[in-house]
């Protein structure tokens, strides 16, 4: 049979049925509320909000205001051209994660020649080992320019198409869920960021379900 692991109100609350034999349409209450607690309510889930310094040295003497956003740039103002930054965001897994949905805030470098781009790799964090060779976000996945004459602020998302297999590919994919391998679920993982001419603002992690799984 198929378990609903969408939302499934419990039976009402003022029907308790204590010391009553129940059947039919109490136990398929019960039984949906249960599905959904253990397929779609203790999911994993992650956020990191990504600092920056603001702080112009050009400006500063100025103002003479230390480490304000000066500028209203928040962080991307100087960068050398084909700036890059990497950084790892950790991810305790659920037993039940099989696909990881990513959500991503970024900005773009000011007047930078490079193309901007976010490589997303997952490992494994008790030996670094990686189970997927992940994905890439170009400038048109994050909603950017291609060379940037502005400081640009864009979001962008894995969105959710679970796919049939796991992935087999051995370099960085287009945008799609990170596959977590039996093996590693419910122990913890971390993402390796790399962004070239953009800087995160945030990252958010979480497990992606399927409406309806086998029993």
């Amino acid at each position: 049979m198929l378990i609903p692991a969408s939302y499934q109100p419990l039976p009402d609350v003022s029907t308790c049925h204590n010391e009553s034999l129940v059947f039919g349409g109490v136990i398929a209450q019960c039984a949906n509320s249960s599905a959904m607690i253990t397929h779609v309510k203790c999911r994993a889930r992650a956020h990191y909000p990504i600092m920056h310094t603001t702080y112009i040295n050009a400006t500063a003497p100025t103002i003479g205001v230390v480490g304000a956003d000066l500028l209203g740039s928040v962080g991307s103002f100087k960068r050398d051209k084909g700036y890059t930054e990497s950084n790892s965001f950790f991810y305790a897994s659920s037993p039940l994660s099989e696909y990881l949905g990513i959500d991503l805030k970024v900005n773009a470098t000011l007047y930078d020649s490079a193309e901007p781009k976010v490589t997303l790799v997952l490992k494994r964090e008790s030996t670094g080992a990686t189970i997927d060779h992940g994905i890439e976000f170009n400038h048109i996945d994050l909603n950017v320019q291609a060379i940037n004459q502005q400081s640009q602020s864009s979001r962008a998302s894995t969105l959710y198409d679970i796919s049939a297999s796991a992935p087999t590919n051995t370099s960085p994919d287009k945008p799609r869920p990170l596959y977590v391998p039996s093996v590693d679920r419910g122990e913890v993982l971390y993402i390796s960021a790399t962004t070239t001419a953009c800087i995160l603002r945030s990252i958010t992690i979480y497990d992606l379900y399927d409406p309806e799984v086998s029993a």
